[in-house]
């Protein structure tokens, strides 16, 4: 059991990054020595049920594997580090992550903008509109654990990021 959840929580790691780091290629091997690579633009979506990993594909297909049955997932190009972004016109910039109580968000210009952090499912949990400059930092200590999406509204323009509450 506790190598199924070390499995499930590595997959869940690397999903939730998958859409922000330069990743191309998944590889999927398993213990027999078959493998199996997707096009991550061809993914659409990975879950976890039963003991098994689902790969949903554009086409609408499900690609179906036993956990027990892998050796490893890894991805083609892919950052494993979490670390802030310098903060430019065009990017967004959250720290400390992994973050327990205050993230510091970053951005050339915030002012008049508005921050919305959801839950990975997309389910709003906290809006705050910004008049600070540069940084500004918002309390989270109330969220639960787990991953969120933090997005920068202003005017037509939207920028993203992930980070993890502890």
């Amino acid at each position: 059991m506790k190598n199924y959840n070390a499995i499930h929580s590595i997959l869940l790691i690397f999903v939730f990054f998958i859409s922000s780091a330069s990743a191309q290629t998944m590889y999927i091997r398993q213990k027999g020595g078959a493998s199996v690579s997707y096009d991550v633009n061809n993914i659409n979506l990975m879950k976890f049920t039963s003991g098994n990993l689902n790969v949903v594909k554009t086409d609408k297909s499900t690609d179906v594997y036993a956990l027990t049955s892998l050796q490893h997932v890894n991805f083609g190009e892919f950052e494993t580090a979490i670390r802030p972004v310098s903060a430019s016109n065009n990017s967004l910039s959250v720290y400390p992550n992994p973050v327990k109580d205050a993230l510091t968000i970053s951005n050339s210009d915030l002012e008049g903008s508005m921050i919305v952090i959801t839950s990975i499912e997309g389910k709003q949990m906290l809006t705050k509109q910004l008049n600070s400059v540069r940084n500004t930092t918002i309390d989270v200590s109330e969220l639960s654990r787990g991953f969120y999406v933090c997005k920068l509204y202003k005017g037509k323009n939207v920028l993203s990021t992930k980070f993890l509450k502890l």
